[in-house]
């Protein structure tokens, strides 16, 4: 995992993406299910609380990622 923000402040580039938020949150929703190889597995996300819980309302409800 490569970290991109250390007390509170950019620590590398953060590249444009052609993705965009939408909704209530800062965040593109989705594309937590398109950054690990196995959505099966059993992994952490930090959700740091910007939204309104939404994106780990959405990892609950996906079969793939409800465990």
């Amino acid at each position: 995992m490569r970290q991109i923000i250390r007390d509170y402040e950019p620590i590398t580039d953060i590249l444009n993406s052609k993705h965009m938020a939408i909704g209530d949150s800062a965040s593109p929703k989705d594309l937590i299910f398109h950054v690990f190889n196995d959505n099966s597995q059993l992994i952490n996300v930090l959700d740091i609380g910007f939204g309104t819980g939404r994106l780990g309302h959405r990892i609950r409800s996906n079969p793939m990622t409800s465990h």
